[in-house]
Formats: structure tokens, C-alpha cells, sequence
């Protein structure tokens, strides 16, 4: 069974970026990257979101 979830540093592997990268551009411009939740000092991505946001950039 697959995550529904994925966290910060699951994504940054996932895409080979860095960590502050994705969280400096989460801060400066939130709607360039997949829509994310953040649970106390955590951020996580949906699955779906993720796929959603790839097919949207893939164009």
C-alpha cells in the first residue's frame, strides 16, 4: 500500500531538490508548488496533490 502522504524530504528526494529550496519557494510563492498541510512544524503533500501538480507542469 502506497503513502497518501509524503513529507518534505520525501518530495525533495523524490524530485532531487533541496529542502530550504522547497521551503524558501513554499514561502515565496505557494502556487507554484503542490498545495501542502502543515502539522506543527511539518509539511506533508498529498499523493494526489503531487499528481495533480505534475500533469499541470508536464504541459
Amino acid at each position: 500500500m502506497s503513502p497518501l502522504f509524503l513529507s518534505l524530504s520525501a518530495f525533495c528526494d523524490r524530485y532531487d531538490l533541496k529542502v530550504n529550496s522547497v521551503r524558501s519557494g513554499l514561502k515565496r510563492q505557494p502556487e507554484s508548488w503542490p498545495p501542502y498541510l502543515k502539522v506543527g512544524n511539518f509539511i506533508r503533500f498529498r499523493i494526489t496533490d503531487i499528481h495533480q501538480w505534475e500533469e499541470k507542469n508536464m504541459n
